[in-house]
C-alpha cells in the first residue's frame, strides 16, 4: 500500500530499484520512520543524525533517488498524524533541494504535490523541484 506505514519496509516501493539495493532501500525507510518520529529512535545530537541516513544514500547511488522520492510521498499520503505529516513535509522539501527525481518520476511528482496545492510545503517542494527538472 502506498498509504502511511509505521513499520519498516522488506522491499522497495519501486519495482525498478535493483535488488541489490534492497537493503540499502529498507534503511532508507526506517530512517524516514524515525526522522517522522514513527518509529522509536535512540537519542539524537543534531539534525544531521537524522538526515545523513535518508539523504546520504540516495546521493551515492543514483538507482535510489525515485525510491527516495517515494517513500516520503508514502508517508505523506493519508497520514492521520499531523507531527508525522509536518516532519514528512520538511523532509520532502529537503529532497526538493537536494536531488532531482527521473524525468519517468517528474510527472507523478508533479501531480502529487499540485493535488496537495492548498499546502504551502507541497508549493514550495513544486518550486524546488521544478528548478532540477526544466
Amino acid at each position: 500500500s502506498w498509504d502511511k506505514s509505521t513499520q519498516p519496509i522488506t522491499q522497495p516501493l519501486l519495482i525498478k530499484t535493483p535488488d541489490y539495493l534492497t537493503s540499502d532501500s529498507g534503511h532508507m525507510f526506517l530512517a524516514i520512520l524515525k526522522f517522522c518520529g514513527d518509529h522509536p529512535t535512540g537519542r539524537t545530537v543534531n539534525i544531521t543524525d537524522q538526515t545523513d541516513p535518508i539523504f546520504n544514500l540516495p546521493l551515492k547511488k543514483k538507482e535510489l533517488r525515485d525510491e527516495c522520492y517515494c517513500q516520503i510521498m508514502k508517508q505523506l499520503t493519508r497520514n492521520p498524524k499531523k507531527t508525522s505529516e509536518a516532519r514528512a513535509w520538511k523532509l520532502f522539501w529537503l529532497l526538493c533541494g537536494l536531488m532531482p527525481p527521473s524525468a519517468q518520476l517528474y510527472p507523478h511528482v508533479s501531480r502529487f504535490l499540485s493535488s496537495r496545492s492548498e499546502n504551502a510545503m507541497a508549493m514550495e517542494c513544486s518550486q524546488r523541484v521544478y528548478r532540477f527538472c526544466i
